[in-house]
């Protein structure tokens, strides 16, 4: 190999993560060195990910396999005396509109001494959720 010339190779890309779990300290008084302790960690292994997910409220940490997240449970345990637990992540539900509804509610006022009945219509309109149209087809 000449000097002048060097062979230069690109760096290889890290392995992408394919497992996923929810990530907390066994003790709550460890959470914060948990988290420090992660980061620091994160920063060493480019394999690692470790995300919030906000829907949840959840800190998320991803591996490229089961063995590579108990690995860095075992490390956590072992070099900096923190426990972690893994749970399965939690799944962000959403209601999904399927049909449009309307709805008329008559509100009516108590009338004070002296004063009048106030009486209001309201009418609303908006798409339906499986829930409510359930409910209305009950009745």
């Amino acid at each position: 190999c000449d000097q002048n010339a060097p062979i230069l190779y690109d760096r290889p890309e890290p392995m992408p993560s394919v497992i996923s779990y929810a990530v907390s300290a066994t003790n709550e008084k460890d959470e914060e060195k948990l988290f420090s302790v992660l980061t620091r960690l994160l920063d060493e292994d480019p394999t690692l990910k470790m995300t919030h997910e906000y829907q949840t409220h959840e800190v998320l940490i991803s591996g490229v396999g089961q063995v590579h997240l108990d690995a860095l449970k075992d490390k956590l345990k072992r070099k900096f005396s923190v426990e972690m637990e893994l749970a399965q992540p939690k799944i962000p539900y959403k209601e999904t509109l399927k049909a449009k509804t309307t709805a008329k509610v008559s509100i009516k006022s108590s009338p004070v001494v002296g004063a009048s009945t106030a009486t209001a219509l309201l009418s609303w309109s908006r798409w339906a959720t499986a829930s409510i149209l359930n409910l209305l087809t009950r009745s």
